[in-house]
């Protein structure tokens, strides 16, 4: 019988130990995401924008057509 009481807490505490770390990256996330707004709201850091091309391959394909058109027009 004293065994199974101690399952049962084993039980307890443990989940009770994961709700208890689940909640605290819960919190930490949510703070993070907070901050963020009020940097800025307050004229903080911005964002940095991706610079992304038309075609989709990167900066070789970019010089590749440069080339093709300087080829075209000597």
């Amino acid at each position: 019988m004293a065994s199974d009481d101690r399952m049962g807490y084993m039980a307890v505490v443990a989940v009770s130990c994961g709700m208890a770390l689940v909640s605290l990256q819960l919190h930490k996330r949510l703070t993070s995401e907070f901050m963020k707004k009020v940097e800025l709201s307050i004229g903080g850091k911005r964002p940095k924008k991706k610079v992304r091309f038309a075609d989709g391959r990167g900066r070789a394909s970019h010089r590749q057509t440069r080339r093709k058109t300087e080829r075209a027009r000597a």
